[in-house]
């Protein structure tokens, strides 16, 4: 259930597969901090890991508020997308209004920092 949208996890438990779905239309966003490398030069590690989680943690909140579905997380990027596992007809608006508070959230902690 970490890793899956909820629908594919239980078919996945109930059937031991999944099919294949196609969607026709979804809107993504991708983050990535800038300045990473530099950061990572800087920080301990324990500290380079508290911050990605602490922003990350933030990401995931809005995005759940969203109705927006974290694909995956790499290092410092963050991948999300609006309109699977359940199409809608309000994701491109959702997905951009996650992408601003989450621009809003990194300007206000880069304030506090």
């Amino acid at each position: 259930m970490n890793i899956l949208p909820k629908e594919t996890a239980e078919e996945l438990k109930k059937y031991g597969s999944t099919k294949t779905r196609s969607y026709d239309l979804v809107s993504v966003l991708f983050t990535d901090f800038k300045g990473f490398t530099m950061i990572s030069e800087i920080l301990t590690p324990e500290e380079l890991v508290a911050e990605i989680d602490l922003c990350y943690k933030e990401f995931d909140r809005i995005t759940s508020k969203y109705n927006i579905e974290k694909i995956k997380t790499i290092r410092d990027a963050y991948m999300c997308t609006g309109g699977l596992p359940a199409e809608n007809n309000t994701h491109a608006r959702n997905t951009v209004q996650a992408g601003l508070e989450i621009r809003d959230f990194m300007l206000t902690y880069r304030k506090q920092r």
